[in-house]
């Protein structure tokens, strides 16, 4: 099986370096119009509408490193169902999201935590402090773009040699969100290799947060990332969130009480907001 890597080290091998050390990539194929990336990223968006994954995630964040194998139930609407799981233990920790409630159930300490899903308490398993559509288009492998979404640019990446789309999503209070696509053309198509987005008030840290996808594996004529790498604004990779994909099952049919959990009858139920308790 053909993956990205071969492709990126043969673009690297033509690579023009500059005085600073950092390698330049030159596209080496007629400029692509917008619409022709726009299809692309709006057929891979369709194409895979839910996942269920089984994964190895660590975290920095915070300066504490947390590892976990964590199964995954994703719909792109931003459904989530979180699993952690301990050798030993079994599952010690679950969190179930339908985009607008949350509900952590800690089975360790008998507590049971459910309120808006808000990022810090989405964030309260895997920790990327996102809203849940964005997490969900991130471990879908492509990006959290909205129908409102318009492409205000495009230009060359030349670092990530890829098309770099910049999207704006009209907000609340005139306030728009920010979001960069990065595509890169291989050997059986386009796949999505980067997203940034400009952190909104929700973030503790403003500024860009990064991911990165790697490892990319061609199935049915679309690249899934085989390694998910989260980064908050102004921080390093190293100091972010890991998560590589050990099995992948690609649009199954996920029973729609999945994504809600109830306490059990002996668990302290906590009521928290999107400030804390």
């Amino acid at each position: 099986m053909i993956t990205s890597r071969f492709v990126f080290a043969g673009l690297t091998l033509a690579a023009v370096f500059t005085g600073c050390g950092h390698a330049q990539i030159k596209r080496g194929y007629v400029e692509p119009t917008q619409q022709e990336l726009l299809s692309a990223l709006h057929e891979r968006q369709d194409a895979t509408k839910s996942l269920n994954l089984e994964t190895r995630t660590t975290s920095w964040l915070g300066g504490d490193r947390v590892r976990a194998t964590v199964l995954m139930l994703v719909q792109r609407q931003g459904k989530l169902r979180f699993e952690a799981e301990v050798s030993l233990k079994g599952t010690v920790a679950a969190l179930t999201t339908d985009g607008q409630a949350f509900a952590l159930l800690d089975m360790e300490r008998n507590e049971f935590k459910q309120g808006p899903a808000c990022p810090a308490n989405v964030a309260s398993l895997v920790r990327i402090p996102l809203a849940p559509y964005e997490i969900a288009a991130i471990l879908l492998g492509d990006a959290p773009l909205r129908a409102e979404s318009k492409l205000v640019a495009a230009t060359w990446d030349a670092e990530l040699g890829a098309e770099r789309l910049s999207f704006e999503t009209p907000g609340e209070n005139n306030k728009s969100t920010q979001l960069n696509v990065l595509l890169r053309k291989e050997s059986r198509g386009w796949a999505v290799v980067a997203v940034e987005g400009l952190a909104t008030n929700n973030m503790k840290k403003q500024g860009w947060w990064r991911v990165r996808y790697e490892e990319l594996t061609p199935i049915a004529g679309v690249y899934f990332p085989n390694i998910i790498r989260f980064a908050e604004p102004n921080a390093s990779f190293d100091d972010g969130v890991e998560i590589k994909i050990k099995d992948r099952r690609i649009n199954p049919e996920i029973p729609e009480d999945s994504f809600h959990l109830s306490p059990p009858a002996d668990f302290f139920i906590q009521n928290v907001n999107c400030g804390g308790v």
